[in-house]
């Protein structure tokens, strides 16, 4: 696991783009699935972070897809920051019923977005493989 790798999924390949090149100018590896899908990025790249667009798998999607996502990676601290259009998810978040290591309410603040990757990953100079 490369614990500056970091898994960038959503519905459109513009935005996943935007997000990759913000991670890249912060310091940070992100990964695309390109062709593949999230289960063979997951077990390819072993990222440490997934930014998953939830509305990939409809409105409010359930507990279990965010634990089966994390069956398939290698590391079982991977963590999840739940990207949403929804507030009502992340007051979810709030009280613990969304199993994310944080959620992002979008539209977002880049400054934001990255803030909240440095808050679950820390710095990406502080995650420097060996």
């Amino acid at each position: 696991m490369n614990r500056r790798r970091v898994a960038v999924i959503h519905a459109d390949p513009g935005v996943a783009e935007m997000f990759a090149e913000l991670l890249a100018t912060a310091g940070y590896e992100p990964c695309l699935p390109g062709s593949g899908n999230l289960r063979d990025l997951l077990r390819r790249r072993q990222p440490a972070l997934v930014l998953l667009d939830l509305h990939l798998y409809g409105p409010e999607p359930d507990r279990s897809l965010l634990t089966q996502i994390r069956a398939w990676s290698s590391d079982p601290k991977l963590r999840l920051i739940a990207l949403t259009t929804s507030p009502r998810l992340a007051r979810k978040h709030a009280t613990g019923r969304v199993p994310a290591s944080a959620v992002v309410v979008l539209p977002c603040d880049l400054d934001e977005l990255l803030s909240c990757v440095f808050a679950v990953l820390g710095p990406p100079d502080a995650n420097a493989s060996p």
